[in-house]
């Protein structure tokens, strides 16, 4: 199965970057090694906000979180686990994926935006997230295979619709 063809598990919506950020820091609880987390979404939509509440979650709230538009990655080692936040939207090619060493990052949680630029190199467990702007909303469309399912349903529960 193709990472971007993962069903459909539930969507959120939030109203503000404070929501998006807190829905983020949901997501923490749950997520472990090995773990891969891909958004999608126009530039702008609200990825980095989202992703900014997701690593203070893990790593405290006191952690500054920039996008890595431009130097494409971050890494973040000091908390249980490393987390690597890659963004691919300047990726020319699928091969800098390799260039940049990003093959070896087996063992952390991969947060990446933009996945669609690296797509052979996507775990095809990934945990994508799709990010659509519409009017006054951000809607948050969840996708997974079977097992995020099951580990989302707190997350799902917990924060309203």
């Amino acid at each position: 199965m193709n990472w971007q063809a993962s069903p459909f598990l539930f969507d959120r919506s939030t109203h503000s970057p404070e929501e998006t950020q807190r829905l983020g820091g949901s997501l923490a609880a749950i997520l472990q090694p090995g773990d891969c987390v891909c958004l999608t979404g126009t530039l702008g939509a609200g990825k980095t906000t989202f992703v900014r509440g997701l690593i203070q979650g893990i790593l405290g709230p006191e952690t500054t979180v920039n996008s890595p538009t431009f130097n494409i990655v971050s890494l973040y080692d000091q908390g249980p686990f490393p987390i690597w936040h890659i963004d691919l939207y300047r990726f020319e090619n699928d091969d800098e994926w390799i260039e940049l060493g990003l093959n070896e990052t087996q063992e952390g949680l991969l947060i990446i935006e933009w996945p669609e630029k690296a797509e052979k190199f996507i775990r095809q467990s990934a945990l994508v997230l799709n990010f659509d702007i519409s009017q006054n909303n951000l809607k948050i469309i969840f996708t997974g295979t079977k097992n995020w399912s099951e580990r989302l349903k707190p997350l799902q529960t917990s924060f309203e619709k």
